[in-house]
């Protein structure tokens, strides 16, 4: 009775490695999946960042462009005043000259 306990033990035992080392190499396996599918998903998303950051900086460029355009409008308009400014004092400046010298 006593070697049917120890022959059944020691089936119990081989089965139990038997399991232990099927879990572990299917452990290995989900892992080494999982490993896969993040390099995958970081090699995706690594695409996906730069493929925004290409059309971040178009837009900017555009903006930028767009920005650069409306301060030389702005620039050349401000210019005009000056000029027109600087014109008219110059004319208020004669005015006064001339009225102070025949006073």
């Amino acid at each position: 009775m006593s070697g049917n306990l120890l022959h059944l033990i020691r089936n119990a035992e081989k089965k139990a490695e038997t399991i232990i080392e099927e879990a572990q190499s299917e452990a290995r396996r989900i892992i080494d999946d999982a490993r896969s599918i993040a390099r995958k998903t970081i090699a995706e998303s690594q695409n996906i960042e730069e493929e925004t950051i290409d059309s971040i900086q178009l837009d900017d460029d555009k903006d930028f462009q767009k920005q650069l355009k409306d301060l030389e409008k702005n620039l050349k308009q401000s210019i005009l005043k000056l000029q027109e400014k600087s014109e008219a004092n110059t004319e208020k400046g004669i005015n006064f000259i001339v009225n102070s010298i025949l006073q």
